[in-house]
């Protein structure tokens, strides 16, 4: 993947708290991390990128990969790559969060469950 423009985000349909993934670019750059969609809302962390492309190789743009990871507070909705034009991603992971409302799906069921048996039983 490519950052194209300044507007070029991830949106993510779970919420997440922790992303990573591999890059490499030819110049120092920034990918941040936002609580709303399209790069919007609360600025929840910021990964630095240095320069990289060119560490032991020179027949391609971009031949050396290097992984970082940001966990952060706060629960956000995207990842902004638009400041970083000209660099590449590759396996963009996210960390979801459960919801809890799914908890209470869960706990409502096994409660229904339970319910039910004890009334079988009496």
């Amino acid at each position: 993947m490519a950052a194209v423009g300044p507007d070029a985000a991830l949106n993510a349909y779970a919420l997440i708290d922790q992303v990573s993934f591999y890059y490499s670019s030819a110049d120092a750059t920034s990918v941040g991390i936002y609580s709303g969609i399209n790069g919007t809302g609360t600025l929840l962390g910021t990964i630095f990128l240095a320069a990289n492309a060119q560490n032991g190789c020179s027949d391609s743009a971009f031949c050396h990969w290097d992984l970082v990871s940001l966990s952060f507070s706060g629960i956000a909705q995207s990842i902004q790559f638009g400041s970083a034009a000209g660099a590449g991603f590759d396996n963009v992971s996210v960390n979801a969060v459960p919801l809890p409302a799914a908890v209470w799906l869960v706990l409502s069921g096994l409660g229904g469950l339970g319910f039910m048996r004890r009334k079988r039983s009496i």
